[in-house]
């Protein structure tokens, strides 16, 4: 669900990624402004046409059947776009040791050079970090040298397929309250043990034949279509399967599956983070000239 995440945040599928070939190395996303009324795209340094980019990225990340430290650039000129650059990352992974140590080596890496950047933690919603193995849960919520040392300020945790998960609690719980307190047990924790925000969201899916044979606009249409039918069967499913609670528990639950809330979310965090850092170079100017 990283790649799909990733894909709504930038506003369209641009990312690739299929049950058979996941992401394999770090993808450096690269969007800005263009400069005429068409969609451009440079994978690698070369110019592609816009319809070939997720033949031609599943064509790399299939030439190598382990994750690669090797950074694969792409770049996007977008009409009345921003200059922006998102990284997705290779999943962690406990299939193997070595392809464990691999991964987390990489996601390690970027969270060291970058520990100013805003992170998204993506899990499925039905995952319960309490039954993760203790090396994974070091990983994910410890200070370093053990954990990625991930605060409040900078992360945001996404739970995916929310209507799987809801489907699911609706046969063993009543309420919207005991709904909460189930939601509230997916919390991934930072070092100190405070909950780092949580937001169970339905995405989309779009099938091989989609992502092969619609244009980019066609596929986006399909991504947005989606995403509106999941908002509402969510609603749905909150709403008419659960037995409602007081005014402030129901409010705190329906934040949890708020898209939009997310993205505001995102957008404070990442407005924060730039405001402190401009501050702290502000800061260095003026000692320099004193």
């Amino acid at each position: 669900g990283k790649t799909t995440l990733l894909d709504y945040i930038m506003g369209g599928p641009i990312g690739y990624s299929s049950t058979t070939t996941g992401t394999t190395h770090p993808v450096i996303i690269m969007l800005k402004p263009s400069e005429t009324s068409n969609i451009t795209a440079r994978f690698q340094g070369k110019d592609i046409e816009l319809g070939d980019l997720h033949g031609v990225m599943k064509e790399e990340m299939s030439k190598t059947a382990t994750i690669s430290r090797e950074e694969l650039e792409l770049e996007m000129a977008i009409p009345g776009g921003v200059h922006a650059v998102f990284v997705d990352l290779p999943g962690i992974k406990d299939d193997s040791k070595e392809g464990a140590d691999l991964t987390r080596s990489v996601v390690r890496g970027y969270v060291r050079n970058n520990p100013n950047d805003l992170y998204v933690l993506v899990k499925k919603a039905n995952d319960d970090p309490a039954n993760w193995p203790w090396q994974l849960r070091d990983f994910i919520m410890m200070d370093p040298p053990r954990g990625l040392g991930l605060k409040g300020k900078q992360t945001i945790v996404v739970g995916t397929r929310a209507k799987e998960f809801l489907r699911n609690e609706k046969n063993d719980v009543k309420t919207q309250a005991e709904l909460l307190d189930h939601v509230n047990k997916r919390a991934v924790t930072d070092p100190n043990g405070n909950a780092l925000p949580l937001f169970l969201l339905e995405l989309f899916s779009l099938t091989i034949e989609e992502k092969e044979n619609l244009n980019f606009d066609q596929r986006k249409n399909r991504m947005q279509q989606q995403i509106m039918q999941g908002r509402l069967d969510v609603a749905e499913l909150l709403e008419h399967s659960f037995e409602p609670s007081d005014p402030t528990t129901g409010a705190e639950l329906f934040r949890h599956f708020d898209i939009d809330l997310f993205k505001q979310e995102l957008n404070t965090k990442f407005q924060r983070l730039l405001n402190e850092q401009l501050g702290h170079l502000e800061r260095r100017l003026l000692k320099k000239k004193i």
